[in-house]
């Protein structure tokens, strides 16, 4: 019996110490349990965070020690709603941890806690070879449709010293979210009992979304520490985050400790991390002097996730006055690179409590470590409460420019809707062959057919084209450009290249509006002939892929669709040669299509991708949670232009849609994609009317008399509203079809998709326009039927008789109808 009491015992022991291994929402948050309770010869670092940011969010950690053994990485994101997606992508020191996907209610990521309105608390293991003895920098990047702020970032580090003390330390983790609307007003978390005879104990925890002023309180065994304002953004110096650490030593049990986190009036505030150590002597929190002055910090050092050597780089500072006091003197900014200013910006005056993002542009012209400083206040102008925190420093470590690297997003062009479609041709297009050089010329053909009654809303022309050279220097493609006669200027210009030597050739996507070139539909293929020409001076030469003509068009008589044309270069590419590593992790290229969709309304989505190259099959495809991994993109429709057309319905989001193209040693250029919602068409229910045979509904109406039939006269017209969603104006509604239903059918959606016409003739109603001129006007009516087992047959049990007609060119309709009681519907 004591044998199986003792299994038991390690099993519960065991269990506790255990990661969250299902990490789902959870609309109160995740308890905090624990993760990790040693012994180390050395101690436990933990630092973070300066309050909620921008992506991309960048956060210094100065003094880790050297020798880490273990170590985790705590990044909290504002989602801004739980239903919304997006992704995160986190680098420590330049080294990936990988990209997530973050979707909210659904979310099913391990190391994902998602809690409340859409906070993330996304944890990872850091592998110990990332981190340096020193200064570390973590870069943070989120994107789609969450509001993608980062409250701040938190890294314990465990690390070992020969020769130093023992230190025991327990590391509890979790996210909770205590809040007022469940009343979910606290926990608590628990610590076991001491294995060291140690007797110095300091708590550390850590909060997100705290205010300063709203109370909330932390006790240890019952004792309250921290005052009553624990998470109060760290004295209003780091908006919605804290990390406080306390010495507990008179608190502490050896027998084992239990910490109680209550909101008090916090209208919700996240705990999500509790460390407590045990050494020989605590340390407390230093509280800073009361002061009437302001102050000035430099709360960060923003860095693009890479730096690349002989490129201009943009550098960030931000200022901060985190003060109650305002500043009303100018003062100034300075950036340096070890000996050498890059900058000195003068700054008029600051408020209090606001922070100033000033820019850099930073040229290093090698790839080394280079230390960053930035220093506020140079020349001592402003009074300060603190004049020892004016400086901050950041190492940053420089590369060759990596332009096989997937970071040049394709961005949306134009996100709507319209009754309509979208049509697209490359015509006869095929790679160039040989370099253009000066005043060749580079010629396509697009035949474009659009419906009768097509009217173009939007035309694009883009030109692909790569190898861009002048000699053995990379130089991007200068053209003149052509379409059906008429010199075009472009729009926009998209370029990106490998970024090191040799054959570092940029590639790129010209864009070109042509919607006044374009003519409506008449139902006749049109062509348009589009001529390239090469004004590069000093032999300077490029090469054509091939062109791309994308046209919108609106036709009232089709569906609604709504759509997305996205449009940029980026060139990516798996390879290990060249003394250059780059993962398909690296070369993968994000496209986003933001916004909220009615899935109940789509009928169909379809991704349209076109990449330069991609001819070998060596690269995926992924829209949202799907991925198609083999043969993507093969060199169809030839292999300098691949184009990849699929039905992406049954993956399609509700928001936070993304697609994403890998190359697996292929080597391509996504340069533009298209996303096509079509909905099925809208019906309306105007009226109910009662037909009486040999009657017109409208008694003012002219008419031929007619003894067999009764009919419905009406007119449509469309509003058009103003951004105020006031009426303007009004527009005849041309060629809209209008149903008569019996009153006693209620046809659901599905049902007005199958619709069959009868084999009975139709029926013409003839109208007086004018009774003093006596002109006329014919009106068809067509007897149609809900095809409730869509067999083509009519069935009397379960089929219902219906008629259709389609209104004149004046808006006007007529139905003829037999007797009895009909609602009116129209569709478009």
């Amino acid at each position: 019996m004591k044998l199986k009491y003792k299994y038991i015992i390690l099993y519960l022991l065991l269990l506790t110490f255990l990661p969250h291994a299902e990490a789902t929402y959870a609309v109160d948050g995740t308890p905090i349990v624990a993760v990790k309770h040693e012994t180390v010869s050395g101690g436990i670092y933990v630092d973070g965070g300066h309050g909620i940011g921008s992506s991309p969010y960048t956060q210094s950690f100065s003094n880790v020690p050297a020798n880490v053994v273990y170590s985790r990485l705590y990044v909290g994101i504002w989602g801004g709603n739980p239903d919304y997606t997006g992704t995160v992508k986190t680098t420590v020191n330049g080294h990936t941890l990988g990209t997530l996907n973050l979707k909210g209610k659904a979310d099913t990521n391990q190391n994902v806690m998602c809690t409340g309105f859409g906070v993330y608390l996304v944890t990872y293991v850091v592998p110990v070879s990332s981190l340096n003895a020193g200064s570390n920098t973590v870069v943070v990047t989120t994107s789609g449709d969450i509001d993608g702020r980062v409250y701040g970032v938190t890294l314990a580090a465990v690390y070992e010293r020969e020769g130093a003390p023992e230190v025991e330390y327990w590391l509890n983790d979790g996210h909770e979210n205590l809040n007022g609307k469940n009343s979910h007003d606290e926990c608590t978390t628990s610590f076991a009992a001491a294995t060291s005879s140690n007797q110095g104990a300091s708590l550390t925890v850590a909060y997100l979304c705290g205010n300063r002023g709203e109370k909330d309180y932390l006790y240890i065994n019952d004792n309250q520490i921290g005052g009553d304002d624990v998470a109060d953004s760290m004295g209003d110096s780091a908006s919605s985050f804290d990390i406080k650490t306390f010495d507990v030593t008179d608190h502490f049990d050896s027998s084992g400790n239990n910490i109680l986190l209550k909101r008090g009036g916090e209208s919700t505030v996240h705990p999500f991390i509790a460390v407590l150590t045990l050494t020989s002597g605590g340390t407390p929190t230093p509280t800073p002097p009361p002061s009437n002055k302001p102050d000035l910090t430099i709360t960060e050092i923003k860095v693009p996730d890479q730096i690349f050597a002989d490129e201009d780089n943009t550098i960030e500072v931000v200022v901060q006055n985190p003060t109650d006091y305002d500043i009303e003197d100018a003062f100034n900014l300075e950036l340096s690179v070890g000996s050498i200013t890059l900058g000195s910006i003068r700054i008029h005056d600051l408020g209090a409590g606001e922070s100033e993002t000033v820019q850099f542009i930073w040229d290093p012209d090698e790839t080394i470590e280079y230390t960053l400083s930035a220093v506020v206040d140079v020349n001592d102008e402003v009074d300060e409460a603190d004049e020892t925190n004016n400086k901050k420093t950041s190492a940053v470590t420089v590369g060759k420019s990596m332009g096989y690297y997937g970071d040049d997003s394709i961005e949306t062009f134009e996100h709507g809707t319209i009754n309509g479609s979208i049509v697209y041709t490359i015509g006869n297009s095929s790679y160039s062959k040989l370099p253009l050089s000066l005043d060749d010329e580079y010629a396509v053909e697009c035949n474009l057919t659009l419906p009768d009654n097509a009217a173009v809303r939007n035309a694009r022309l883009y030109i692909y084209w790569t190898w861009g050279h002048k000699g053995s220097e990379g130089k991007a493609a200068t053209m003149d450009v052509t379409f059906d006669g008429h010199t075009i200027p472009a729009d926009d210009r998209y370029t990106d290249r490998k970024g090191y030597d040799p054959y570092n050739y940029p590639s790129g996507t010209y864009c070109y509006n042509v919607t006044n070139y374009i003519e409506d539909g008449n139902g006749s293929r049109i062509n348009y002939t589009t001529v390239v020409k090469n004004t590069g001076e000093d032999y300077a030469k490029f090469g054509v892929c091939g062109i791309n003509l994308i046209a919108v068009y609106e036709d009232l008589k089709e569906p609604e669709i709504e759509y997305w044309i996205n449009e940029g270069c980026d060139m990516i590419y798996e390879t290990d040669g060249d003394g250059v590593k780059i993962t398909s992790e690296d070369a993968t290229t994000n496209i986003f299509f933001s916004g909220v969709i009615d899935l109940a309304e789509v009928k169909r989505a379809t991704l349209t991708t076109v990449v330069l190259s991609g001819d070998k099959g060596n690269n995926e495809l992924g829209f949202n949670n799907e991925t198609w991994d083999e043969d993507v993109y093969n060199g169809e429709p030839y292999d300098d232009l691949a184009i990849d057309e699929r039905d992406v319905t049954d993956h399609l989001g509700t928001s936070g849609n993304y697609a994403y193209i890998v190359d697996k040693g292929d080597y391509m250029v996504p340069s533009t994609a298209l996303l096509i919602l079509e909905r099925g068409q809208k019906v309306e229910k105007l009226d109910l009317v009662a037909v009486v045979v040999g009657e017109i509904t409208d008694m003012g109406i002219h008419y031929i008399s007619d003894d067999i039939y009764g009919a419905v006269f009406g007119t449509l017209r469309f509003t058009v509203l103003d951004r105020f969603d006031r009426i303007t104006r009004y527009r005849e509604a041309r060629d809209i079809l209008v149903y008569a239903v019996p009153s006693d059918c209620d046809p659901d959606y599905n049902v007005w998709m199958n619709i069959t016409e009868t084999s009975e003739p139709e029926r013409t109603l003839t109208l007086f326009n004018d009774p003093y001129t006596n002109e006329t006007q014919d009106y068809k009516t067509e007897i149609c039927f809900f095809d409730e087992n869509d067999d083509k047959n009519f069935d009397e049990d379960n089929d219902t008789y219906i008629y259709r007609t389609t209104t004149s060119y004046d808006g006007t309709f007529a139905i003829q109808l037999d007797g009895g009681m009909y609602d009116i519907y129209t569709r478009y």
